[in-house]
């Protein structure tokens, strides 16, 4: 692994980084403590009482299973992804079942978003949110579209 070759000064400010970035995906109101997991040293979040940790360069489902003893379609499940869903470096990984509700009452629809990048920014189950708004799991969204939450 590349991080574990070059000096830990500069690999700490990169992990450091790719931490930063991938929580600037979740909503604006919640506090990170980072906690490490087990031998894998993989710091633990939560958001919206939700455990999650960050996507490493190189992760599968396998080695995410490993790292922190759940089953990969339980990790699968908990992130609302298929098997053939790759992880991508910084990604948000829940490693617990998401919640129903959001703690906002609603989302404004960013360019682009999804209704899984959604799910994942505010912690929150995709059925539910389906539920919530009468949209079907693959609907397009459009900008500034308000979508409720709880």
């Amino acid at each position: 692994d590349k991080f574990y070759k070059e000096d830990p000064k500069h690999r700490h400010k990169r992990l450091v980084a790719k931490e930063t970035a991938a929580k600037n995906t979740l909503a604006d109101d919640e506090d990170f403590e980072g906690i490490i997991m087990g031998e894998s040293n993989r710091k633990v979040f939560k958001h919206n009482g939700v455990k999650f940790i960050c996507g490493k360069s190189g992760d599968t489902f396998k080695s995410i299973a490993d790292d922190t003893e759940i089953p990969e379609w339980q990790i699968r499940n908990f992130n609302d992804m298929k098997k053939k869903d790759l992880i991508k470096e910084g990604q948000v990984i829940y490693i617990q079942a998401k919640k129903n509700k959001a703690k906002q009452q609603f989302h404004i629809v960013q360019p682009g978003e999804t209704l899984h990048d959604i799910c994942q920014k505010h912690a929150i189950k995709l059925k539910m949110l389906c539920k919530y708004n009468t949209l079907s799991k693959d609907a397009i969204l459009f900008p500034n579209q308000k979508l409720k939450l709880r």
